[in-house]
């Protein structure tokens, strides 16, 4: 076993009830799996404020089907999304659907591009995805705001 002697301060977080530890370049997150680098001062590209949706809620890419995972946090903008891999597939999807399994909410065919999937932990094959949304139409739109509004817990 090897122990890093870096400098740790942990930060616990009430709304995911873990404790996160983080060094000078990583982050490692305690009750949920994450390993990814910190960018150094970079600016800010967000034009919309992100949310962490409730646990039970899923998303699938698709025509391929391959990518089906547990949202993380949602923006009109777009979504990041955690889900199993088995191998690495060539990415195809042109559009998402978000879905509950108690079928509450449903949004459908939302064109979207990938924008970054990674790997997050390479022993459980958990990997990390991000999509921007393209060309929403109102419909989208208004159902994405609905989803936002009464299916996140808060900001991120």
């Amino acid at each position: 076993m090897f122990i890093a002697k870096l400098p740790i301060s942990p930060v616990f977080s009430p709304q995911k009830k873990s404790v996160a530890f983080q060094w000078p370049l990583c982050h490692f997150s305690c009750g949920g799996i994450s390993v990814m680098a910190k960018k150094k001062n970079t600016p800010e590209r967000r034009k919309h404020q992100r949310y962490q949706v409730q646990e039970d809620a899923f998303v699938v890419l698709k025509p391929e089907y391959k990518k089906l995972g547990h949202i993380i946090d949602v923006s009109m903008d777009g979504l990041a999304f955690r889900y199993v891999y088995e191998k690495q597939s060539s990415d195809k999807s042109s559009e998402l659907e978000i879905f509950f399994a108690d079928n509450r909410f449903h949004l459908d065919k939302v064109p979207c591009k990938t924008i970054s999937d990674f790997v997050t932990n390479p022993l459980i094959g958990f990997r990390r995805c991000s999509v921007r949304f393209r060309d929403l139409t109102d419909s989208h739109r208004s159902q994405l705001e609905d989803f936002i509004q009464n299916h996140t817990l808060c900001e991120v």
